[in-house]
């Protein structure tokens, strides 16, 4: 009896990366790439006495475009059938009598990523893209958060931009949602996924807005290995432009990316099996096994100039404030948009270490960080290596930052601190080295741990460019050893503190006694204060005690 039979599969297969110049290097370095692709395995036919009539084995090839030419050559005879979304390997056999049957494909693809321009920063006209789909179904809060990321932009260009950017932050990579395959919508609300979902939803985001965008599945190298992968493309202008959400690459994609199939949703690389016959059990092997080697690998050319300013640069700042910016200066006659990160220590703190810019064809642009550098005191200089990237097309450029921290504000100077008999005096100098006058709030803490003497607060008015003084004192038991206290000073304004000062104070035990009598001053060295104070205030009544009853007694007498 004789049958047809047809075996069809999506092509998700394991690939060896073979050839040593792909080694060490990183996706954004390979512009241009010259790639071998060898398709192979065996078709083994079983059954009691199988009787095959023919065999058909259909298999994805890369497809021949503007971007990648691709050149096949076999061990028997084979057909090409392709349109504009893929191209069919075509092998077929007549009347086969052996029982396995082996072939063997190589395939050349010359892949150049950078042959076409963006000449264009606006949508085109191409309405058969911007339909939904089982998983491009676009709800109205991906339609709102898509409106939301277009808001001030200035071209089409821009938003498709945001949009890949906002996708590739936002979505988390999930290997273990790999084959699964979800729709936009579930994407959109958990926020994970693999390179298919990334590009579901960044698809169905542009759609939103009226941009066309279609899915395309092809091979990426990650810097180990090719591995099946999923990005996009929108219509900009005539021409169709990658965008790949999941690793951020906008408008030009690297050189190793090659593609298989285009479709409106969820492109795929796929092989499959026919048959005619009878008594045939099974035929296995139609999956090939795929061996891929990098013949040659090019650097991208140069599409832009990064350079580096500073302001303040090498000079006083005040507050730890620096602007950084990235200069960008055009070199070709695209239109390009991408993400751009600045490299810097830990103690430059930036709003956001990655954003995205836009430049036009032979024009110039920039990208500016507001940074704060902790931790900078005044006296000393600073120097921190800075570098600014362009994730792809790829460019870096990298400068040394030199800061001399200035004086802002108010600061501490000189602090005296002396024993008086209420306890401890303390006399704060301030120093104002701003030309404007103002009032700061100086608040002097002092305690002897683990007793806490208080915290005391006053208002000062400072002149511009005028120091002033403050004096405070805590009452402190006379002892008769040294004491150590610590005493804490802080000047604020506006709710900023504009400096603060730590110090440790000895503090002699109390061996002088100061008092003021009516008309001298004298000092007694003593152990207590107190006693001898009550001593020298009783002599003194008793000795006026004394002239006031002489003075009467003479009077009495005369009279």
């Amino acid at each position: 009896m004789e049958r047809i039979k047809v075996l069809f599969a999506i092509g998700i297969f394991a690939i060896l990366l073979s050839h040593a110049s792909a080694e060490n290097l990183k996706p954004y370095q390979i512009g241009s790439s010259t790639v071998d692709v060898n398709l192979s395995n065996d078709l083994k036919i079983t059954g009691d006495n199988p009787d095959v009539k023919w065999m058909r084995l259909e298999i994805n090839i890369p497809l021949n475009d503007q971007n990648q030419i691709v050149s096949v050559t076999s061990n028997q005879e084979y057909n090409v059938n392709s349109n504009e979304n893929e191209s069919l390997l075509v092998l077929e056999w007549q009347n086969p009598q052996e029982r396995v049957i082996h072939y063997n494909v190589n395939i050349r693809v010359e892949r150049n990523s950078f042959i076409t321009p963006i000449l264009s920063n606006q949508r085109g006209y191409n309405p058969g893209y911007l339909k939904t789909g089982e998983l491009t179904r676009c709800n109205a809060e991906i339609k709102s958060k898509a409106e939301e990321l277009s808001r001030g932009a200035d071209n089409d260009l821009v938003i498709i931009g945001r949009i890949a950017h906002w996708v590739n932050k936002n979505v988390e990579y999930d290997i273990n949602l790999s084959g699964k395959i979800k729709p936009d919508q579930w994407v959109f609300e958990n926020k994970r996924g693999t390179c298919v979902e990334f590009s579901n939803l960044f698809i169905s985001m542009c759609r939103s807005l009226g941009i066309p965008a279609r899915s395309v599945s092809g091979l990426s190298y990650d810097g180990k290995s090719r591995e099946p992968h999923s990005w996009a493309e929108v219509f900009i202008g005539d021409a169709w432009i990658p965008v790949d959400p999941t690793n951020n690459q906008i408008g030009f994609v690297d050189g190793a990316h090659i593609v298989y199939s285009r479709a409106l949703e969820n492109a795929e690389i796929r092989y499959g099996l026919r048959w005619q016959g009878s008594d045939i059990s099974n035929v296995s092997g139609s999956e090939p096994r795929r061996e891929m080697d990098f013949i040659e690998t090019r650097p991208p050319p140069e599409l832009i100039d990064i350079y580096i300013d500073f302001n303040p640069d090498n000079q006083e700042i005040t507050k730890g404030g620096v602007n950084i910016t990235a200069n960008l200066k055009s070199l070709s006659n695209s239109h390009i948009v991408g993400p751009i990160r600045i490299i810097a220590p830990t103690s430059v703190i930036v709003d956001e270490k990655e954003k995205l810019f836009y430049i036009g064809p032979g024009e110039k642009s920039n990208v500016t960080w507001a940074a704060k550098l902790e931790n900078i005191s005044f006296g000393y200089i600073y120097t921190y290596p800075i570098a600014v990237r362009s994730l792809f097309p790829y460019d870096r450029s990298e400068k040394e930052l030199t800061v001399k921290p200035a004086p802002a504000g108010v600061s501490i100077g000189d602090m005296s601190f002396l024993r008086t008999d209420y306890g401890i005096g303390i006399n704060v100098e301030l120093n104002n080295m701003g030309s404007e006058s103002m009032d700061v709030t100086v608040k002097t803490c002092l305690w002897e741990s683990p007793i806490n003497n208080g915290c005391k607060e006053s208002i000062v008015y400072l002149k511009g460019n005028a120091a002033g003084t403050e004096s405070f004192e805590f009452p402190v038991p006379c002892v008769n050893h040294t004491s150590e206290y610590t005493s804490e000073i802080t000047v604020i304004s506006g709710g900023e503190v504009l400096d603060k000062k730590k110090t440790v104070v000895k503090v002699g035990r109390c061996n002088e006694c100061e008092i003021d009598l009516i008309l001298w001053k004298t000092k007694f060295i003593a152990k207590e204060c107190w006693v001898y104070k009550l001593t020298i205030y009783f002599i003194f009544v008793v000795l006026l005690s004394i002239i006031l009853y002489y003075y009467h007694l003479h009077n009495y007498q005369r009279s």
